[in-house]
């Protein structure tokens, strides 16, 4: 993961970054009520890369701003909030591991072949083959194998979900080589779930029992979210500490279920601490 503070400036304001071996630059500028960041680069290979889904977070604020591409090839993210300062800056974060796989993604991002259905989310549009999304998504196979409407149409909406993450989703689905990693596994686990797609949601608590370097409460949190009752059993017997675990100021959070678990072992912890005393 590699950040980068880009710096806001009254008059436009040029910030260049090297990606993968790319040159990007970044134009930053605001007024009293709004911030914006350009990213522009005559590389082509560049601006393919920006393609990939889920490679860039920006923050202001301490608040994600979503992005969206114009018809000039420019990535323009727009924020709202009082008296924006010079002295302020965006956060830009990128996920390094969808980086090293740029060839692959940009393969799979340029070519429509094989699909026959469009997922549209918003200005957002995802090329999707039908028979691969109902053999991964109990959603989507009962929409194309029952008599929906939308059984037979070429375009789909598709409401209240990113389409950074749904094309990242479907990405995945399709095999392609995306990865499921701890800058992307809270939206790619909600959407995964919200459409039926449990060998998804099953990769990313692999991914979190196994890879994963959030805080271990974060960890058994989102497993217990998603019911992945072998994984949690994983994660906490490796857990370092379950008395913290029990002191976070989360816990009431987790399931019935979760904290017995927690608390039977925390009990076992605190008595060989007093057994060692």
């Amino acid at each position: 993961m590699e950040e980068v503070q880009l710096p806001l400036a009254q008059v436009d304001g040029v910030h260049s970054i090297k990606l993968n071996g790319h040159q990007l630059n970044m134009k930053t500028e605001y007024d009293d009520e709004q911030a914006r960041v350009q990213l522009v680069s005559d590389e082509p290979a560049a601006l393919q890369l920006l393609d990939v889904p889920l490679l860039f977070k920006f923050e202001f604020r301490n608040v994600r701003v979503p992005i969206s591409r114009s018809s000039n090839d420019t990535w323009t993210m727009r924020v709202v909030g009082d008296a924006v300062a010079a002295t302020e800056s965006i956060k830009m974060t990128m996920d390094k591991e969808q980086i090293i796989n740029q060839k692959a993604c940009s393969k799979y991002l340029s070519t429509h072949e094989g699909s026959d259905v469009t997922l549209s989310c918003g200005h957002y549009s995802v090329h999707a083959n039908k028979a691969k999304l109902a053999c991964k998504s109990d959603y989507f196979r009962a929409m194309f194998t029952s008599d929906f409407k939308e059984k037979d149409q070429q375009e789909i909406e598709i409401h209240d979900v990113d389409g950074e993450t749904l094309h990242a989703v479907v990405m995945i689905s399709d095999d392609a080589r995306f990865r499921v990693t701890d800058f992307n596994i809270v939206k790619i686990m909600n959407v995964a779930d919200r459409f039926g797609m449990d060998s998804i949601v099953h990769k990313c608590a692999d991914h979190l029992s196994i890879n994963s370097k959030l805080s271990e409460f974060t960890r058994l949190s989102l497993l217990d979210q998603y019911k992945q009752e072998n994984c949690i059993d994983e994660l906490i017997e490796m857990m370092q500490s379950y008395v913290a675990i029990r002191e976070d100021s989360c816990f009431d959070e987790l399931s019935d279920k979760c904290q017995l678990k927690v608390l039977r072992l925390a009990c076992k912890e605190l008595k060989a601490t007093a057994n060692t005393a």
